[in-house]
């Protein structure tokens, strides 16, 4: 079992790969054990929408796909509230995971895919990196001049959909035969 998604969807696979991790559910026993890896395309993690200056919000905040605003105006859509407001503590843990400092061991090993001209770079990169501080195998990578959205818009750009999906793809294959031999 691989667990994927990208942008939005990357948000869905992490929350329900930490809802596995902490619930047992009857008839599956192995809960996040049983995945053999998950994908994250840019993944949309926190409703903050803020970096270090010169960060990916503000230099990639307009004309590069995906902008501030849509951003703020999707997570208001998400969770119902602004994006400065509180959300509680157990919504936050898994619908902006970065923002409630939610614990990230004991994920099945991860690969992050980013678009280095994203307003979600710095979010994905800060992903792994709380990822591998809690042990979990995590690889980054990234497709370089690509924006927001190219992963799953294949009429915008074919070229760089194809470098996604060999890279997506290569990941995959090896994600699977490593957890066939364990």
């Amino acid at each position: 079992l691989l667990v994927a998604g990208d942008s939005a969807g990357g948000n869905l696979a992490l929350a329900a790969c930490l809802k596995a991790r902490d619930t047992e559910y009857e008839g599956f026993a192995e809960g996040v054990r049983g995945a053999a890896g998950m994908l994250l395309v840019y993944p949309c993690t926190s409703r903050q929408l803020i970096t270090l200056p010169g960060g990916s919000y503000e230099q990639f905040a307009n004309g590069y796909g995906l902008t501030r605003d849509q951003a703020a105006w999707m997570w208001r859509m998400y969770t119902g509230l602004d994006t400065t407001a509180e959300l509680d503590t157990e919504s936050a843990r898994y619908a902006a995971p970065l923002d409630a400092r939610s614990p990230l061991h004991l994920l099945p090993p991860t690969y992050v895919l980013l678009a280095d001209k994203d307003i979600l770079y710095d979010d994905g990169m800060q992903l792994v990196g709380r990822m591998r501080a809690a042990g979990v195998h995590c690889t980054v990578d990234e497709v370089r001049n690509t924006l927001h959205g190219s992963f799953s818009a294949r009429s915008r750009d074919s070229h760089a959909w194809e470098l996604y999906m060999l890279k997506a793809a290569a990941w995959a294959l090896r994600a699977t035969a490593v957890a066939a031999e364990n």
